[in-house]
């Protein structure tokens, strides 16, 4: 089985999240900019809406570096549109089989430990802890 890069993307509003298709545009508009950034055609890509976020299940012969790299600099840009409250993010990322990598994702994104996944403030005040 080939291994994958894996990523879960949990957004959380202050003070109130936009509706959850109007997230869920805003998400897919994002990865969509994340793997141009990367050099990954965008049908290559897995994309799951699940609730306020998405798991993202990169293709095999991917750059990983690369590919991490384009998220992270794509959701630091923010989420379009900009001119709307800042959405603070959840970042989670894991390399194996699809099948582990996207459990150990998710498990990340919802626990309790805040240092294990990447916290992003997304908006016009672009990079934040």
């Amino acid at each position: 089985m080939n291994e994958r890069l894996c990523a879960f993307v949990l957004l959380v509003g202050a003070p109130v999240l936009p509706s959850r298709e109007e997230l869920h545009w805003r998400l897919h508009d994002a990865v969509e900019r994340a793997a141009a950034r990367a050099g990954i055609a965008f049908p290559e890509v897995q994309l799951q809406m699940l609730g306020d976020g998405a798991l993202v299940v990169f293709p095999a012969d991917v750059n990983e570096p690369r590919a991490f790299a384009a998220l992270c600099r794509v959701f630091r840009s923010g989420l379009p549109p900009a001119d709307q409250a800042p959405v603070r993010i959840r970042l989670a990322v894991a390399f194996g089989p699809p099948e582990t990598a996207t459990l150990e994702v998710t498990r990340l994104v919802d626990g309790a430990d805040p240092g294990v996944a990447l916290h992003v403030l997304l908006g016009r005040e672009g990079l934040g802890a």
